[in-house]
């Protein structure tokens, strides 16, 4: 006998069933009133749902209703770890009576014909990523499997997403398992939920997010920090809760960088570490608010608490140290200087509200000294978005004493700067951020609206769009310096993005 708690529902509706009705149909059994998802057709009711319990996909339920009764009918069931059909269950409850707490009016107005065609998720869909199999190494487009989502998770279709440093530097570096599937930065689609999950419904538009908000513990509460950590060192392990990933390839299991692998098109979250975000948003620019943008222009504007008529420095002038610009000059600072080895990146700093930019390599003296020469003691604010030691110690002592702030954006995992107390002790202040302070689930979705309303840029950032297959071209353009951020689009065939449907 099947139990309802076993099953996983994919969602497009919502009927309320009484347990006379679950238990005549089929065989299905819950106790008290019980919620059940389902799918409407022109003429039909239809229920897919999966099996968690007997590792069954079950393609479709298909209620039939009339004036007098609803009859149930079931097609064959799926397993996901053969590729043989089996029987599904018996369909010996022919005629169900309906009542008042059992079906809503919907219910009684849909015809007796059924549908031609339908279409359905697969428990286990392969599709496409980029695996890394080993550090240092370009990545490989793979076919692999994403299983399907369990408690409090969700299974996502990524539509797009940025390539971002962090990438690269866990590419390269050694703090991480391999076999691995990069990206984090990146918006798409629900797909399927699964069990306990009620805040997500197939067909949303979301975010994932490495940074996870379950709104209940110390730190979520608090409105000093954004630091949860639910899920934490299992995504920073990259597993799920369970201790292992969802996607694996040829039965090897494939581990999930931050807990999100946006670089395949589907993937599968916690329900903790995604933000549902309104449905006219347009996916491949959005994704840069996963991580990037989000965490530079909220470097500025949380984490600094630049201030008004202020002077700043921003050091590193990607896409973080952009947003960052972005966010000084949403502050109303005064004096906006932006520092980068690379000249060809002045003229975009300018565009998002730069006022100066300086070549550290066109000087005799240091970086610092140059800072502090132009603004007559030093800037009020830095924020170093490299992630260089080096770089952020010629940040923060290029503050002004008595009152400067330094930020550290930029990530190193286990590098040490070199500080002398001596520029603490005369009133600097040193501090870091992680994705700029935003509390991701309830502020994400705020910044797509100010995106929506143009109080945010994000197509500006965007210099590249590539598909899945060329994206060591990405990685390639990361390391020489090319350009500010490459968009890879997992589904380039589709034009505008949609929803399968029944």
């Amino acid at each position: 006998m099947l139990h309802l708690h076993d099953l996983h529902l994919y969602p497009l509706g919502l009927l309320w069933a009484d347990p006379s009705l679950l238990a005549a149909w089929g065989g299905i059994s819950a106790a008290g009133g019980a919620s059940l998802d389902l799918y409407k057709t022109k003429r039909d009711i239809k229920y897919c749902f999966y099996d968690l319990t007997n590792n069954i996909f079950w393609r479709s339920v298909v209620i039939k209703t009339t004036s007098a009764a609803t009859t149930t009918t079931t097609s064959e069931s799926t397993s996901s770890s053969s590729s043989k059909s089996t029987s599904s269950a018996s369909s010996s409850a022919s005629s169900i009576s309906t009542s008042s707490t059992s079906a809503k009016s919907s219910t009684t107005s849909a015809s007796s014909s059924t549908t031609s065609s339908e279409r359905h998720f697969s428990s286990n869909p392969k599709c496409k990523a980029a695996v890394a199999w080993e550090p240092g190494k370009p990545l490989t487009i793979e076919d692999v499997e994403v299983a399907p989502p369990k408690v409090h998770e969700v299974r996502i279709k990524i539509i797009a997403s940025g390539v971002c440093h962090t990438d690269q530097e866990y590419l390269t570096g050694q703090f991480r398992q391999f076999p691995l599937v990069l990206g984090h930065e990146a918006a798409g689609i629900v797909e399927s939920v699964g069990p306990e999950v009620t805040k997500f419904s197939q067909g949303d538009k979301v975010i994932p997010l490495f940074l996870p908000q379950c709104g209940e513990c110390e730190r979520c509460l608090s409105p000093k920090t954004n630091q949860c950590r639910k899920n934490w060192a299992n995504t920073q392990a990259g597993v799920m809760a369970d201790g292992t990933s969802r996607i694996s390839y040829k039965g090897q299991q494939v581990y999930q960088f931050l807990g999100v692998s946006s670089f395949s098109q589907y993937t599968v979250v916690p329900d903790t570490s995604l933000a549902k975000i309104r449905s006219d948003a347009p996916l491949n620019k959005v994704c840069l608010l996963g991580c990037g943008v989000s965490t530079g222009y909220g470097a500025a504007v949380k984490a600094a608490k630049v201030e008004e008529r202020s002077s700043c420095a921003v050091f590193g002038l990607g896409a973080v140290g952009l947003a960052a610009i972005m966010g000084c000059q949403a502050a109303k600072a005064c004096k906006i200087i932006g520092v980068d080895v690379n000249p060809e990146r002045f003229e975009k700093a300018r565009l998002f509200g730069a006022t100066e930019c300086v070549n550290p390599r066109d000087h005799a003296k240091t970086i610092q000294e140059v800072l502090l020469d132009m603004t007559s003691g030093g800037v009020d604010y830095a924020l170093e978005c490299v992630g260089s030691p080096v770089v952020m110690t010629s940040a923060f002592e290029s503050t002004r004493d008595a009152w400067g702030t330094c930020v550290i954006v930029g990530w190193s995992e286990s590098e040490a700067i070199n500080i002398k107390v001596e520029k603490i002790l005369m009133g600097r202040t040193l501090k870091g951020t992680y994705f700029g302070d935003w509390k991701s689930v309830e502020d994400v979705p705020k910044l797509v609206d100010d995106y929506m309303n143009e109080k945010l840029k994000l197509d500006e950032f965007i210099t590249d769009q590539l598909p899945l297959e060329k994206i060591n071209v990405a990685f390639d353009h990361m390391k020489k310096g090319i350009g500010i951020r490459t968009v890879i689009n997992l589904w380039p065939e589709e034009t505008t993005p949609t929803v399968d449907t029944v």
